[in-house]
């Protein structure tokens, strides 16, 4: 139906004609249909931040320090948990832990990549796979999907 009425707003209104519209065209018609979707979800996700920024303006969302005092207040009964909370959110600790855990992101980074060096070069694994999802796709081609 859009294509029906795209083909008579291009060959005017009089025409009544159905014309089919080409790949190409049904490939631009889904490419500015995609992209209509995407800035409308963009303008909605701004107008809702925006929203949210305007009701609450003096909230600082990066600031641990209304979390730690809120957490403090509910476990004031308890002494002994309160102290161990205390410890895990000492500035020293927490950064101590946040290296940690990027070393060890680095270390299972590098070991992935070390891995798909090793598969390109032997052309084993995720390589054999990409090859033959490469050579259907080769295969099964379509003016759209190029």
């Amino acid at each position: 139906m859009l294509w029906e009425l795209l083909a008579r707003w291009r060959h005017g209104a009089a025409s009544h004609a159905a014309v089919e519209p080409s790949s190409r065209e049904q490939g631009i018609g889904l490419s500015v249909l995609v992209l209509a979707v995407l800035f409308g979800v963009i303008i909605a996700t701004g107008i809702v931040v925006g929203a949210i920024v305007a009701r609450w303006p003096h909230v600082d969302v990066a600031s641990p320090a209304g979390a730690t005092r809120a957490l403090a207040d509910d476990l004031q009964r308890w002494r002994v948990t309160r102290q161990i909370i205390r410890r895990r959110l000492d500035p020293s600790r927490v950064t101590g832990l946040a290296l940690t855990a990027a070393a060890a992101l680095v270390t299972v980074g590098a070991g992935l990549f070390g891995l798909l060096l090793y598969e390109v070069r032997t052309n084993t694994g995720v390589v054999r796979l990409d090859g033959s999802i490469a050579h259907w796709a080769a295969e099964n081609e379509t003016d759209v999907s190029t």
